[in-house]
């Protein structure tokens, strides 16, 4: 897996290389709600029990992945242009969301994790042009 990993990011520019291993991130995040959800539960001390709803999420995150991934291929910039607003902006949300309904504090570094992840992008982004 990392060596088909190295091959496809070698000719990458280091933007489409930053969408490609986040998109691997979440793939991975998505593929373990989705076929083992108490896992990354117990890891992020959520105490929830896994139920359809996590393992949809799962199965979106996962798609969502593949997208990354896919983009990343083919140096669609178009794409990780369109991804930093929103990948910031959730992290806003997540903050809001655990403050308000006392969430796991958890949420908000998992968050934190995606909304750098678009920074790095975006100053990316900006070196290349």
């Amino acid at each position: 897996m990392a060596k088909a990993i190295y091959y496809l990011s070698e000719k990458m520019d280091k933007a489409s290389k930053s969408i490609l291993y986040f998109g691997i991130y979440i793939l991975g995040t998505g593929l373990t709600l989705l076929l083992t959800p108490q896992l990354l539960l117990n890891f992020l001390m959520i105490d929830v029990l896994p139920n359809i709803w996590i393992q949809l999420l799962g199965l979106a995150l996962a798609a969502l992945g593949y997208y990354y991934i896919k983009a990343a291929k083919d140096g669609n910039t178009d794409f990780y242009r369109g991804t930093i607003p929103v990948r910031i902006g959730q992290f806003i949300v997540v903050v809001i969301l655990v403050l308000v309904h006392k969430g796991p504090y958890v949420l908000i570094a998992v968050s934190t994790i995606e909304a750098l992840a678009g920074i790095i992008t975006y100053h990316l982004l900006s070196k290349s042009h």
